[in-house]
């Protein structure tokens, strides 16, 4: 059971940077980036996540990792589903 809870989260964290990755050149594009600057926006994502997952680790040592396990499986979905919602502007 705890190596399918650790194999979840870790595929998630992996999914997320692919997410990054494959968005990167609509970035690019988007914001007139030169590869300098994408490079800063791919290890800013890194770090931030990073210092996201130091800080709710601690929370969750402190609360207790099942809420916040369940609040990570059911967040990441929903955030994924807000982008079909209606009246998203710039489509």
């Amino acid at each position: 059971m705890a190596l399918g809870a650790l194999a979840a989260g870790l595929g998630m964290i992996v999914l997320d940077g692919t997410i990054v990755g494959v968005a990167l050149p609509a970035i690019i594009s988007d914001l007139h980036l030169n590869l300098t600057d994408a490079q800063w926006v791919n290890n800013l994502y890194a770090v931030l996540l990073a210092a996201l997952l130091l800080s709710t680790g601690k929370l969750a040592d402190r609360w207790g990792r099942r809420p916040f396990s369940w609040w990570g499986c059911w967040s990441s979905p929903g955030a994924a589903c807000s982008r079909r919602c209606p009246g998203r502007r710039g489509r």
